[in-house]
């Protein structure tokens, strides 16, 4: 479609969202419901006196911790999440005449981790990556992102990797320093990979750090790089830079914790040419019941969000990022 004010457009494309997004979110939502309501009543969970700022084992961004388990314990976490924005392509055609149209690309990664205490004295750990993904890039940018879950073209749905995480604290006078390393290899049919973004092999590296300020208020570092490696549909090597660093703040009895931040993401292609830059707000809200079960919700607020490809841009006001995640420990 041609794109003339992305600003004008905002409004109508709000009401569209309200039939077609409601019912899609509420399927979206039922299915993390369920996941959610049998893991809690497998669990027994114990109502233990912990702060945020007492115990890092609390702390899970985005899938991500500086907690190591010891020997024995099992880590189960899920992270449902949904990124949709406006992709602007603009050029000349071959008479002169310019033209710019806009796409709408919506992402739902849905992510199960599993990890496992090996170590006695709980210096490392090692656990597994599932994740499915739903994706759309819709011609029609005024579409619900929620859409995505219709099933309809060119939606796409599919196993799109399967991998490995490790875990380490290599350094008993530095306890909150953590380091984690995951390899992730495409799952799915070769015909869908470029349709889902599931083409390249993944290996990510992180270092994260956690500290206190006071009994009630924690810190929290993250910071990696990621190598997408080329695969059978793609010939490109793709480099990622991600960087975090959010406060903790215990704001109801150990039990509801606001957790705001900022979130870095770059990424560069094989000869390290910038293709994409953002900077976003965060805000984590996460409900904790004892130390064992944890819910949180994250949203993120784009303040710097540009592409850096010839003719392609990206329209702020479109972006919307929310990431559903549930996480669920079992002592040995």
């Amino acid at each position: 479609m041609k794109w003339k004010n992305s600003a004008a457009m905002l409004p109508d494309m709000k009401r569209e969202y309200t039939l077609v997004g409601m019912r899609h979110f509420c399927r979206w939502l039922r299915g993390s419901s369920l996941l959610l309501l049998v893991w809690t009543m497998q669990t027994t969970v114990h109502g233990q006196e912990l702060t945020i700022a007492e115990d890092k084992e609390l702390i899970y961004i985005g899938g991500l911790s500086p907690f190591i388990l010891d020997q024995g314990d099992v880590e189960a976490s899920l992270t449902s999440s949904l990124l949709s924005y406006w992709n602007v392509f603009n050029g000349y055609r071959p008479n002169g005449e310019f033209y710019s149209n806009i796409y709408r690309l919506s992402l739902s990664d849905n992510i199960v981790n599993v990890s496992y205490g090996f170590d006695q004295d709980g210096k490392w750990d090692l656990g597994a990556e599932f994740r499915y993904t739903f994706r759309r890039f819709d011609d029609a940018a005024r579409n619900s992102p929620f859409k995505v879950f219709s099933g309809d073209e060119p939606s796409y749905a599919g196993f799109s990797y399967l991998g490995l995480r490790f875990r380490i604290a290599p350094f008993d006078n530095i306890p909150h320093l953590t380091f984690q390393s995951s390899v992730l290899f495409p799952q799915a049919d070769k015909s869908k990979r470029s349709a889902l973004g599931a083409d390249h092999y993944q290996w990510s590296i992180y270092g994260t750090y956690y500290s206190t300020l006071t009994e009630n208020i924690g810190y929290f570092f993250q910071a990696g790089w990621g190598f997408y490696f080329p695969g059978a549909a793609s010939n490109s090597m793709i480099n990622a830079a991600q960087g975090a660093a959010f406060l903790s703040f215990d704001i109801l009895a150990n039990q509801l914790f606001l957790i705001p931040g900022l979130s870095y993401s770059g990424s560069y292609d094989g000869s390290m040419q910038s293709l994409s830059q953002g900077l976003f707000g965060m805000i984590v809200v996460q409900w904790q019941l004892g130390t064992k079960f944890s819910l949180n919700i994250q949203q993120g607020i784009p303040l710097i969000f540009e592409s850096q490809q010839p003719g392609v841009s990206f329209e702020r006001s479109s972006f919307s990022s929310t990431a559903l995640g549930v996480r669920m420990m079992f002592d040995n």
